[in-house]
């Protein structure tokens, strides 16, 4: 299997103080995959908290016909149960409850479905849910062949070897994240699995005490670890990759300089879920006169303007979007990809090939990693008062026109809903939402609205006001 691309006796992945070899993950995969898997195709779930248990679940769903759906542990058990329900999965990995009627546990953790459940299908291998959403997460249908190049693109771009070893700096219900699982193990590398928060001092102990060489970050990451970057470099650390939303001019500079000083290589990357997941990468250390571009397209991918839109073309493009265990059916009697993708995101190509984005094209925003849908959130809250929403990669902002309720509750709910922190939300009072001519909400003028109210100075009230002398 091409995910596990090392030599027996080499260490494959070191989780929760045990190093296991190439050799025997390869053993536990083979005994998950005979107990519970078997021959035909299943359709398994697998609440993909960072630890062993999780990659031998997922690298025994590659060495089976098996479709495999990652769910983000942090939903709670509410979230694992209604994203369950929706799939109907025939095994689920990784949760601590479900409907006995529906599921027995045959050991802690792994929980057999009791009727019929869905079954994998031939030509789906993974289906990554997106986040962000309020309800039932959307998925993404990924094929076996398509999550192969995408991997084997990624190992050749970042010059991945047998010695490199990375960390779970993200989660690996993250396509980012489970991108690092995939180029490492495929190199014949090593991953070191934790939990800790990728801004712990923990997981900064782990880095630079287990001989990390490759860290993976979004732009949060890289904010909140500028200062200690700069004053302990980990020895073993030679490569750095960024990914998941825009990073600042100036930190870009930053960890540049960072990189040159220690022998280090800085990886810029643009990917997205539906490509699986990396579209380009350049190391700016190399290429310093091209800071601000996400880099040139991986081998195999090409990358084209279509009326100032990025569209992609590659062998790992989407089949489609899934929401249940019919709709997992009915894309597999659908027609196939036509092989591209249209990403919403604005861009250019320059003569070199370099790809820069500058802007989206839909109401959808990356916050903290995150793909946010500005819609989502206007339904969300459509019975809370008359209100709309607009925003960025740095900022969402909830306008306020009728809303007699506590602006800090309303924050708090909604960042709970589309889970995310309340500092990514704000709430900002306006006269009256803009319409267009046919009634609907006109968001260029809504933020052309916010930006003036932000910067009116603000008026004293009466009891601070003083005569003058």
């Amino acid at each position: 299997m091409w995910l596990l691309g090392g030599e027996p006796d080499s260490v494959a992945v070191v989780a929760g103080g045990e190093t296991v070899t190439y050799g025997e993950l390869g053993r536990l995969v083979d005994e998950f995959a005979r107990r519970y898997l078997g021959r035909e195709g299943t359709l398994v779930a697998i609440v993909a908290e960072r630890n062993l248990r999780t990659v031998v679940a997922y690298l025994a769903a590659y060495a089976t016909p098996s479709t495999v759906v990652l769910v983000d542990p942090t939903t709670g058990p509410d979230g694992v149960r209604q994203t369950i329900e929706a799939y109907e999965p025939q095994l689920v990995v990784g949760a601590r409850s479900l409907d006995d009627d529906l599921y027995r546990e045959a050991e802690p953790g792994h929980w057999v479905r009791r009727g019929d459940g869905v079954s994998g299908t031939t030509s789906t291998k993974l289906i990554m849910l997106t986040s962000g959403s309020v309800g039932v997460p959307k998925g993404v249908a990924l094929g076996e062949a398509g999550v192969r190049a995408n991997a084997l693109a990624t190992v050749d771009r970042l010059g991945l070897h047998p010695g490199d070893r990375g960390i779970t700096s993200l989660p690996l219900h993250y396509a980012y994240g489970l991108s690092v699982l995939h180029s490492l193990l495929a190199a014949g590398g090593s991953l070191l699995v934790t939990e800790h928060r990728p801004t712990s001092r923990r997981l900064w102990t782990a880095v630079a005490t287990g001989g990390v060489t490759h860290l993976a970050g979004v732009s949060l990451m890289y904010e909140l670890l500028r200062d200690l970057f700069a004053r302990s470099w980990p020895e073993s650390l030679r490569q750095l990759t960024h990914s998941g939303g825009r990073l600042a001019p100036e930190l870009q500079r930053h960890y540049l300089d960072l990189a040159v000083r220690h022998d280090a290589r800085f990886f810029l990357m643009y990917g997205q879920t539906e490509l699986m997941t990396r579209i380009s990468a350049f190391d700016l250390t190399r290429r310093p006169d091209k800071l601000g571009s996400v880099g040139v397209p991986l081998d195999g991918i090409e990358v084209t303007a279509d009326d100032g839109e990025l569209v992609v073309r590659s062998p790992s493009v989407m089949q489609g979007y899934v929401d249940s265990a019919s709709a997992i059916k009915d894309l597999e009697r659908a027609q196939r990809p036509r092989g591209f993708h249209r990403t919403g995101d604005l861009g250019t190509v320059d003569d070199d090939g370099f790809v820069w984005i500058t802007g989206r094209v839909s109401r959808t925003v990356k916050q903290y990693g995150r793909r946010v849908s500005l819609d989502e959130i206007e339904a969300f809250l459509q019975d809370a008062g008359t209100m709309a929403v607009i925003g960025s990669d740095t900022e969402i902002v909830l306008c306020v026109a009728e809303y007699e309720g506590d602006p800090h509750e309303l924050v708090t709910r909604t960042a709970r809903a589309v889970r995310l922190p309340p500092a990514a939300l704000s709430v900002v009072p306006v006269p009256e939402i803009p319409r267009t001519s046919r009634g609907k909400v006109d968001y260029p003028a809504l933020t052309s609205l916010v930006a003036s109210l932000r910067e009116r100075p603000a008026r004293p009230s009466p009891d601070t006001r003083k005569e003058p002398v």
